[in-house]
């Protein structure tokens, strides 16, 4: 006993039990980030965990079931306040990564790399030809007809 009058082996078990959140949050990160594992199958070995370190070194020992109740609360508090934040900084991550713009496939950026070229003439020769004075009604089938050329680059992508 110590002096709160708490059983020296409670506070190991909780000590190991915050020291196996800790390091089986790495592990459960790992294996999420690889794949390798579903959540489901993290958490059912992380309880099998939690269970057999108050098992292992109390093995011997009969508890009332409120003790029992009060020492696998406790149990499960320490080792699992590392996987609540592991889990919740897993999360913030994905959800900036997934804010990310992704890159256009190199055929797709071609036409789009495209369409922004020719509109751009497009727009300094309209610009160029009405600061002339040149632009008249008899050109706008021609403009109309390069526009929809850009929307079907657009439309193939």
């Amino acid at each position: 006993m110590n002096a709160d009058g708490m059983p020296t082996e409670i506070i190991l078990i909780f000590v190991i039990e915050f020291l196996f959140g800790i390091g089986y949050n790495a592990l459960v990160a790992l294996a999420h980030k690889h794949k390798l594992v579903h959540v489901s199958t993290s958490v059912v070995v992380g309880v099998i965990g939690t269970l057999l370190i108050p098992t292992v070194i109390w093995f011997d020992h009969e508890f009332r079931f409120w003790q029992a109740g009060l020492l696998l609360t406790g149990c499960f508090t320490a080792s699992g306040i590392p996987m609540i934040v592991g889990s919740m900084r897993r999360t913030v991550v994905e959800t900036k990564d997934r804010k990310k713009r992704r890159p256009w496939p190199n055929e797709a950026a071609n036409a789009r790399d495209s369409a922004v070229m020719e509109l751009t003439n497009l727009a300094h020769e309209i610009a160029e030809r009405s600061k002339e004075n040149k632009l008249t009604l008899n050109d706008l089938p021609s403009y109309v007809h390069r526009l929809y050329q850009v929307v079907g680059t657009l439309k193939s992508v």
